[in-house]
C-alpha cells in the first residue's frame, strides 16, 4: 500500500506540473506557419529596382536588398528609389560600400566598409534601421565579425549552400546567426529546383533564403549582366510558386525572421491571473537585453477552455485576434512589452495584482483543506473558488484579524479549479488541484 500511495501521489505532482507549467505555445514562425523562407538580392544591381520591386509589390510579398553604396547614384538609381523600395516593406541590409573581400582588408578599413555603410543606409532610409548584412563573395573572419557585431547587425548571410541545414535549429551557437546560408539562383535554377527547396524546408522547419544578383528581361533593357543573371519571366514563375505556398511558409525578410527566431527560441509565456470569470492575464517575455531591437511580434496560441475572449491588450495597446479554432486562440504579442489581459467582456477591468511573493498557497494538491498563507492581514479578504471558466463554486469573507486561512475544500469533486483571493482593490488568483 505504501508503495501504491508514493506511485499515486508521483503521478499526481506530474500531472500538476503539468497542468500548470504550459500557460500557451510560442509557435516557431509567424502565423504558426512550417517555415520561414526570404528573398535577398544583392549589389542593387541594375535591374532589381525596375524588376524585383514591382514584382514583389505585385504579389503583396517582400525581401531583403543588400545596398552597395557605389552601386547606387553611379547606376542611376539614386537614394529615392531604395527609400521607396523600403517604404513598400522591403528590408535595406548592408552590403558594404564597395563590396571588397572583408577577410583581407584592415581594420580601419573594415570599419568604413560595415559601420560606415550602415551609418549612411540609417541616414538615408529613416523608416526602419539596418540589422542585416551579406559578406560580399562570403568572405569573413573573427575580426569581421567582431566588426559586424559591435556595428549593430544582428544577422550576416554568406553564400554558402542552405542543403547543409533545413532543421529549425540553424543557429545553436551565436556564432551561426552570422552566417546564415542560403541557395543562390542562376540561369541555371528551374522552377522545379526553386520549389524543391521550399518543399525541403517545410519539411525541416527551419529557415531559407534565396538569394538572387542580376536581374533583366528577355530583350536586356536594363543591361544588367553583372552576376548571375535570372531573366523576369524565371523570377515572375519563381514568385507565383512561392505565394501557392504562402498558407505554409512565412515569406518575409531576413531581418524579420531572425528577429523572431532569437526571440521564440528563448521567450516563455507565463500566467499572472488565471481567469477569474471576466479576465485572464499573461505575461510574454524573453531573455534578450535589448527591447527596442527585439520587438518582433510572436504568434501565441492558448487554450481558451471554452471562454468566448472578445478583447486582448497588451500594456493597454489593443491586440488582434487572428483565429479561434478548436479551442485555441491566436494572436501576436511583444516580449516583455507589458501584460496580455483577455478580457470575456468589455466592462472587465484590470486591479491591482497582489505580488506572488507574498502570497503562499498549500497544499497542491489539496484533499480537504487548503491553507493561505500571507504575509500581511486577510481581516475583510474576499475568497472565491471558482472552476476554469469562472463560474463560482466557493464565496466566503474572511472576518478574522490573521494573515493565515485555511479553507474547506472536502466537497469538491477532483479536479483543477482557480483560488481567487480580493483585498482593498487589490487581486491574487491561483489555480489549485484537488484530488
Amino acid at each position: 500500500m505504501k508503495k501504491l500511495y508514493i506511485l499515486i501521489t508521483l503521478i499526481l505532482l506530474f500531472t500538476t506540473n503539468i497542468l500548470f507549467s504550459q500557460t500557451g505555445t510560442i509557435c516557431k514562425w509567424n502565423d504558426d506557419k512550417k517555415a520561414a523562407v526570404v528573398l535577398t538580392f544583392d549589389d542593387w544591381s541594375p535591374g532589381q529596382y525596375s524588376i524585383a520591386v514591382p514584382e514583389l509589390k505585385k504579389r503583396n510579398i517582400n525581401g531583403t536588398f543588400f545596398i552597395i553604396l557605389s552601386s547606387v547614384e553611379p547606376w542611376n538609381h539614386p537614394w529615392s528609389e531604395v527609400i521607396k523600395t523600403a517604404d513598400y516593406g522591403n528590408e535595406i541590409g548592408n552590403h558594404t560600400q564597395t563590396h571588397p573581400d572583408l577577410s583581407k582588408i584592415s581594420a580601419a578599413r573594415l570599419d568604413s566598409e560595415i559601420r560606415s555603410m550602415k551609418d549612411t543606409l540609417d541616414k538615408h532610409v529613416t523608416s526602419q534601421k539596418v540589422v542585416s548584412l551579406a559578406y560580399p563573395l562570403g568572405a569573413y573572419n573573427d575580426q569581421v565579425l567582431k566588426e559586424v557585431k559591435e556595428s549593430g547587425h544582428i544577422v550576416a548571410r554568406s553564400v554558402f549552400s542552405v542543403s547543409q541545414n533545413y532543421t529549425y535549429n540553424f543557429a545553436p551557437k551565436e556564432n551561426d546567426y552570422f552566417h546564415i546560408l542560403t541557395y543562390q539562383m542562376d540561369s541555371s535554377r528551374s522552377t522545379s529546383d526553386f520549389f524543391q527547396q521550399i518543399k525541403n524546408i517545410m519539411n525541416g522547419g527551419g529557415l531559407l533564403t534565396y538569394l538572387y544578383h542580376s536581374l533583366d528581361n528577355a530583350q536586356g533593357t536594363y543591361n544588367d549582366n553583372w552576376f548571375a543573371k535570372v531573366l523576369q519571366d524565371s523570377l515572375q514563375k519563381q514568385l507565383d510558386t512561392l505565394v501557392s505556398v504562402r498558407n505554409k511558409v512565412w515569406i518575409t525578410t531576413l531581418g524579420q525572421a531572425i528577429k523572431y527566431h532569437r526571440e521564440a527560441t528563448c521567450a516563455k509565456i507565463t500566467e499572472e491571473m488565471p481567469y477569474n470569470g471576466q479576465q485572464w492575464v499573461v505575461n510574454l517575455t524573453d531573455t534578450l537585453s535589448n527591447n527596442g531591437l527585439y520587438n518582433q511580434p510572436l504568434s501565441i496560441k492558448l487554450k481558451t477552455n471554452g471562454v468566448k475572449y472578445l478583447e486582448i491588450a497588451q500594456n493597454n495597446q489593443p491586440l488582434k485576434i487572428d483565429s479561434v479554432f478548436n479551442d485555441t486562440l491566436l494572436f501576436h504579442a511583444v516580449p516583455n512589452a507589458g501584460q496580455i489581459i483577455l478580457k470575456n467582456t468589455k466592462k472587465a477591468t484590470i486591479t491591482n495584482l497582489i505580488p506572488k511573493e507574498k502570497i503562499r498557497i498549500y497544499p497542491v494538491p489539496a484533499t480537504n483543506f487548503i491553507t493561505i498563507d500571507a504575509n500581511f492581514s486577510l481581516y475583510n479578504a474576499k475568497i472565491i473558488i471558482s472552476d476554469l471558466v469562472g463560474r463560482k463554486i466557493k464565496s466566503t469573507k474572511n472576518r478574522e484579524y490573521s494573515n493565515q486561512l485555511t479553507i474547506d475544500t472536502s466537497h469538491l469533486k477532483r479536479g483543477e479549479y482557480v483560488l481567487n483571493i480580493s483585498l482593498n482593490d487589490e487581486y491574487y488568483a491561483q489555480k489549485i488541484l484537488v484530488n
